[in-house]
């Protein structure tokens, strides 16, 4: 799933949430911490998985959370 669209979710629809991909380390926005404490029912290897792969800015939230569940599941 691409990162240009805005996908309406259970988490909401906040601006910032979904960076284009640059490949290039970064610090989460305030907008993914916030979509972070929403995101409960996973563990805590499939989060963790989702903020390395925020942090290395491979893709935005929906990209980090399908990576993550193919890797570690839910």
């Amino acid at each position: 799933m691409s990162c240009d669209k805005k996908v309406p979710s259970k988490y909401g629809s906040k601006l910032g949430s979904n960076p284009k991909p640059t490949n290039k380390k970064r610090a989460l926005t305030a907008a993914e911490n916030d979509l972070f404490k929403k995101h409960s029912g996973h563990s805590v290897k499939h989060v963790a998985h989702m903020k390395s792969f925020l942090r290395a800015g491979k893709g935005c939230f929906i990209d980090a959370h399908n990576s993550a569940t193919k890797a570690v599941g839910k």
